[in-house]
């Protein structure tokens, strides 16, 4: 490092231009970084769903989840396979080994996806990437300005057909999902009676239609030396054409004469209320790499060209909260960075001095930016702004050490390029040392997969790259300036002789009382463990968030309006509170992910104002919302935030009676337990089902197969697709249904009029027997084994302590034999999570080591510098306690950081000692000289660290998530193990350094 220091002091200028340019840089970088709330965490899943119209959850699994299962199982690398099959849709659920390339897994997925043949009538397989991005970041209302009939219907067109097209040209949105639209499309509805009195069959209309409704290639001509492709058409234009459709030519029959074609939809799928009032809901989605901001934004610019024309309200904006988390820690950041300042003017006691010391913060951090946006892919995020905040601390130290050294040596002599350079050069191993020796203990999360890996990657690459920037502006920049902005003169001695004369002698003390500082430092180390029993144990710290989400469950087979019904009673409730600011409700759909049926179900999205207390509020409405339809259930909870700790419970085996007692009995008792909620089983009620049974004889007596029976009671149910009217983009469904049958019952289903291949007219029970039998709605399996699974969430600070609860009620339960309990979710986290954090705090204490052995180059120093290690546990879980913080993930990164910071003041120390003794001193006047001399700079470094993160740890402004419970360990551990390391380290290093202390003791005496 001595060349660099040298370079920087013959070329000034040059220095002062790479300031600038890397300042410009650094800058430009900050200003173009995509932002995100949290790095993609997501483990490696890909999601296939398909749906299956009209087929029960039987031959859902036969007909599309079992060929799909088969063709998926051969992708390579693929850990574990979930189906999920339910009346109408099928969904799978592939999961991937941790470092699996997901881009490539999908592509693959879609290759296997198309060898398969699946039956007709199914939707094409829906491919998706299960991901954090998928989620939707903006939730939009649409409502009309006027309350009219008109209004709505302009509503209707307005959203339709140019609100949703211009949002998804949006660059960086990927999908724009709507509910509340009326399904754009043609309907023909067939007058039953006409038909009869007509004799036309059903089976005569549709083969007509479909065989004329069509356009196909054919080939291609030679004209005029020129190749034309023939396209020979007869696709319906209008709804004109298909009224006036010939069914029947002799004698000549249109289809007007036994139908009536209406266009758009006569029974609305899906309903939204905003504020209580009908409006569309709209959910936009981002594509992965899209900065969330700069997107957010533009959608709301191209929102705001139609607010004359309609009301646009936005409930949730995922950019806001980002915004708000990054200000957070920007002004957390600055504030510490004063505060750092401060603390340095204090111990300097010299503006300059300080100037120059302090210039390493912004030059770290703006060198930081530009590593982060040109040499990785990682987004400014609560991670790497959290990263920097918690580096500003440390990325002083370095320049401090440097300084004080250059101003202790101006005590005694004149500035000069020599003096500054020796100065630089008489740290310059200490300073390395210690910030390689940091960098080493962030080395053993790259072991860690999984979400952790993931989650604190770019955390550790900005402490990283921070502490590199900090360690080069120490070596050159502050040497420079030292020499250009210090006064040129000698300064005179400190004014803090007392307080070196003070620790000189309670030094001295120590080292000829070593029993009693030793033992000691054992007793306060072996107290302070049972702290970490006191303190509850939880994932990461959870985020009060100022949003509810609520989801009301009609019985299965509940029609569209009783859940109408009960959803605009219940949403009356919830926006009548004075804590609610704004409310929206979808029926019929889930909200924001669209994944399975939701028919039966009711979503809120609910915005609290500011001053609402989240918890009481979700207690509250808890207490008042209550259905009244007998068997729906209503739950109310706060929105899942990034720290929320889910309960996920797996249970597995062969007989499905018995795995449905299984988890009926553990859901019942983990939603008895204190701190859970939303505790639900994934098992859905078996369904009352009408089983149409075929009799053969008689079916093929009248020439009927299966097939064509069902084919021809279909649409008396519900409405088919039969084609599509109109050319490229404005083309709208074409459906057929048969109308003025009634079909309340068993009696009038077994009326329903069938048309023979010969034309004769029968009803369905001259061929077929109709009963009533229990079917299931769902059937879920892991590989070839039925499962379900209990999920939930934890609003107790302690998931640690709540999740063993859950384990040892669930353990207690007497369940059926062959039934297995597999128990995932925030408890697998944890318990990940503590062996991971111990595993890698355990080999950044062995790297620490080696470090500090090359740096050295004996082991004995080093040896002595890792007893300040256990020094800082006493403070670490002492401060824990003190303020009330439940040991996390961020507290254990906080740990690993420790070892790094910790060391780095027993480095300097150290450094000065074996400095000492190659200079002829004796092991006792190395340390008392040591001790004296590198006091002031282990003080500043300490103090200036502490203060950097004080903001962290009282929780100032926004971002927390990550900071406060690591700022709170790394602050308690330094102030306990640098007080003691003044007096442990010296004592452990005399103690290691016995022999050559008796040696130099027997040498004096005999002197």
């Amino acid at each position: 490092m001595t060349w660099l220091t040298r370079f920087s002091l013959k070329n000034i200028i040059a220095v002062f231009i790479l300031v600038v340019l890397i300042s410009a840089l650094g800058i430009y970088a900050g200003l173009h970084f995509n932002q995100e709330a949290l790095p993609d965490v997501s483990d490696p899943r890909i999601i296939v769903q398909t749906g299956f119209p009209g087929a029960s959850s039987l031959q859902v699994q036969d007909q599309v989840t079992q060929p799909l299962k088969q063709a998926l199982e051969q992708v390579e690398g693929l850990k574990n396979i979930r189906s999920q099959s339910a009346n109408n849709f099928s969904v799978i659920d592939l999961v991937f080994e941790d470092r699996a390339d997901v881009n490539e897994k999908k592509a693959w997925v879609e290759e296997q996806l198309n060898s398969v043949q699946l039956p007709e009538g199914t939707g094409k397989p829906e491919v998706i990437k299960a991901s954090l991005t998928n989620f939707p970041v903006i939730y939009a209302a649409v409502t009309a300005k006027e309350d009219k009939e008109k209004e709505a219907e302009k509503l209707q067109s307005l959203v339709k057909d140019r609100i949703i097209p211009s949002l998804e040209r949006v660059d960086g949105v990927s999908k724009v999902e709507e509910a509340g639209l009326a399904p754009k499309s043609i309907t023909i509805n067939l007058k039953v009676d006409k038909m009869k009195k007509e004799g036309i069959s059903l089976q005569e209309i549709q083969q007509g239609m479909g065989s004329v409704n069509q356009s196909l290639a054919v080939g291609s001509l030679q004209i005029n030396e020129k190749e034309q492709p023939l396209v020979v058409t007869g696709q319906f234009d209008s709804a004109e054409e298909v009224e006036n459709f010939i069914v029947r030519s002799q004698p000549e029959l249109r289809l007007k004469e036994i139908a009536e074609v209406v266009r758009g939809s006569d029974r609305q799928e899906t309903i939204s209320y905003f504020q209580g009032k009908p409006g569309i809901s709209l959910t936009i989605h981002k594509t992965p790499d899209t900065n969330t901001v700069k997107m957010t934004k533009d959608v709301q610019k191209e929102l705001e060209t139609f607010k004359e024309e309609a009301d646009i309200e936005l409930v949730y904006n995922d950019a806001q909260e980002i915004e708000r988390s990054i200000a957070g820690m920007l002004e957390k950041g600055l504030l510490g960075a004063l505060l750092a300042s401060v603390v340095v003017l204090l111990f300097l006691r010299d503006f300059r001095a300080t100037l120059v010391a302090i210039i390493s913060i912004p030059l770290s951090v703006l060198v930081t930016l530009s590593l982060l946006k040109y040499f990785t892919d990682i987004s400014l995020n609560i991670m790497t702004l959290s990263g920097m905040t918690v580096a500003v601390g440390r990325v002083v130290d370095d320049s401090i050490v440097v300084m004080e050294n250059i101003i202790r040596r101006l005590q005694k002599e004149r500035l000069s390029r020599e003096m500054v350079l020796d100065a630089t050069k008489e740290v310059g191993r200490a300073i390395t040392g210690s910030t390689i020796t940091t960098i080493a203990v962030f080395a053993p999360l790259i072991l860690v997969s999984g979400m952790i890996g993931k989650m604190f990657a770019p955390f550790g690459l900005t402490v990283v790259f921070a502490l590199l920037a900090s360690l080069l502006v120490a070596v050159t920049v502050v040497p420079a300036l030292s020499f250009l902005f210090i006064r040129r003169k000698t300064r005179k001695e400190s004014h803090d002789a007392g307080i070196y004369s003070l620790y000189r002698r309670s030094l001295k003390w120590s080292l000829n009382h070593k029993a009693t500082v030793l033992t000691l430092s054992l007793i306060l180390f072996l107290a302070s463990l049972p702290l970490a029993g006191m303190s509850p144990f939880t994932f990461l710290p959870e985020q009060e968030e100022k949003y509810v989400e609520a989801r009301l469950e009609m019985p299965r087979g509940s029609g569209l309006d009783a859940l109408d019904r009960e959803a605009k009673r219940l949403d009356g409730i919830i926006s009548e509170s004075d804590d609610v600011e704004l409310s929206q409700v979808v029926i019929g759909k889930r909200l924001g992910d669209g994944l399975g049926d939701s028919s039966n179900q009711a979503d809120w999205m609910v915005k609290l104002k500011t001053s609402a207390d989240t918890g009481a509020f979700v207690e509250k409405m808890k207490r008042k919302l209550t259905p009244n339809t007998q068997g729906a259930k209503m739950d109310i909870y706060e929105m899942a935030g990034a720290g929320s700790a889910q309960i996920n419970v797996t249970v597995k085996g062969k007989d499905t009676g018995d795995l449905r007692l299984a988890a009926e009995k553990i859901t019942e008792e983990i939603a008895q337990i204190k701190g859970t909620q939303n505790v639900e089983n994934s098992l859905v009620s078996d369904v009352k089902t009408l089983e149409l049974s075929i009799r053969p004889k008689e079916a093929l007596a009248n020439g009927l197969s299966t097939m064509q029976v069902a084919q021809s009671i279909q649409p008396f149910l519900s409405k088919q697709k039969i084609g599509e009217v109109g050319e490229g983009g404005e083309k709208e469904d074409l459906h057929l249904q048969v109308t003025g049958q009634s079909m309340n019952s068993e009696k009038e289903l077994g009326k329903l009029p069938l048309f023979s291949p010969s034309g004769e007219l029968l009803q369905v029970k001259d061929i077929a027997e109709i009963k009533e039998v229990n079917m299931p709605s769902t059937l879920q399996y892991d590989g070839e084994e039925p499962y379900a699974t209990i999920s939930g969430t934890i609003s107790d600070e302690d998931a640690g302590g709540v999740n063993q609860q859950i384990r040892d009620k669930v353990n207690k339960l007497s369940l059926p034999d062959g039934v297995k309990v597999q128990f995932g979710g925030s408890d697998e986290q944890i318990q990940q999570m503590v062996t991971d954090m111990g595993i890698a705090i355990l080999v950044a204490i062995g790297l620490v080591y080696l470090v500090m052995v090359v740096t050295f180059s004996e082991g004995r120093a080093p040896f002595a510098i890792l007893f300040s290690l256990p020094l800082a546990v006493i403070g670490a879980l002492g401060a824990t306690v003190l303020t009330k913080q439940p040991i996390s993930l961020s507290s254990l990164i906080g740990m690993l950081m420790l070892i790094g910071i910790v060391v780095t003041n027993a480095i300097v120390l150290v450094d000065r000692v074996q400095q000492q003794k190659n200079r002829g001193l004796t092991v006792r006047e190395s340390l008392l000289e040591a001790g004296s001399t590198r006091l002031r700079p282990i003080l500043m470094t300490a103090v200036a660290t502490i203060g950097a993160l004080l903001p962290l740890s009282f929780g100032v402004g926004e971002g927390a998530l990550v900071s406060t419970g690591l700022a709170v360990v790394v602050i308690g551990g330094l102030i306990t193990s640098t007080l003691l390391t003044l007096w442990v380290v010296p004592v452990m290093y005399e103690l290691l350094h016995r022999r050559q202390v008796k040696k130099q003791s027997a040498l004096k005496n005999v002197v």
